[in-house]
């Protein structure tokens, strides 16, 4: 039985070293109406996040399939608030300066390791002003000018010269190469105290 969980065990950390992360991220505003949405895929599991004007919902998913669910109102308590508005001590800048360098080592390890899957973009735009809509539209088509060549970006933009609006759909997907060495890294930024403190802090306000 030991032997079986052991190579079961290589088995999975062998898969999730090669299996890349999916990160994709939606973003939404129709009207008054704006919602954010980030999914990150690491093989069979899944984490879905999303923001709406009045609620945040978090889903832990299995093979695209909802396993929890959590959704609560937007908008933290007048206590949360002032406790953020605290400045931080003494000790508390030292050890976040401390923290620094792993954090700079993990974002470099990000860089070399994250690829451009998809880009889109999608709006409507105008200004009160009609010629600042004109000249915005040129800048736009001369940054999809640029950028056409790569198969991954689709930008597009309708402007309106009527009247000032911003509508729209913008959404990216990333992918991850080698992700777990990456997990091992932003777990030891976690178990930095001012982080750990952040964390726990959340959570009993939660």
């Amino acid at each position: 039985m030991a032997v079986l969980f052991g190579i079961l065990l290589i088995f999975g950390i062998f898969y999730l070293f090669r299996t890349s992360l999916l990160i994709t991220t939606i973003l939404e505003k129709k009207g008054a109406q704006v919602s954010a949405c980030g999914m990150v895929i690491w093989g069979l599991f899944g984490m879905k996040f999303c923001w709406r004007q009045e609620e945040e919902v978090m889903d832990v998913m299995i093979m695209n399939h909802s396993l929890w669910s959590r959704a609560r109102p937007r908008g933290p308590t007048g206590a949360t608030r002032s406790e953020s508005l605290q400045k931080p001590s003494e000790e508390r800048k030292i050890a976040w300066g401390a923290l620094l360098p792993e954090a700079l080592h993990a974002l470099a390890y990000l860089a070399r390791h994250l690829r451009l899957k998809s880009l889109y973009c999608d709006i409507v735009l105008g200004f009160s002003f009609a010629p600042t809509t004109g000249k915005v539209y040129g800048y736009f088509h001369a940054i999809k000018g640029i950028l056409s060549p790569i198969s991954s970006v689709s930008l597009h933009m309708t402007p309106d010269f009527d009247r000032a609006v911003f509508d729209g759909r913008f959404s990216t997907a990333f992918e991850v190469r080698y992700p777990l060495i990456l997990a091992f890294r932003l777990l030891r930024i976690g178990m930095h105290p001012p982080v750990r403190d952040v964390l726990f802090r959340r959570e009993s306000h939660d």
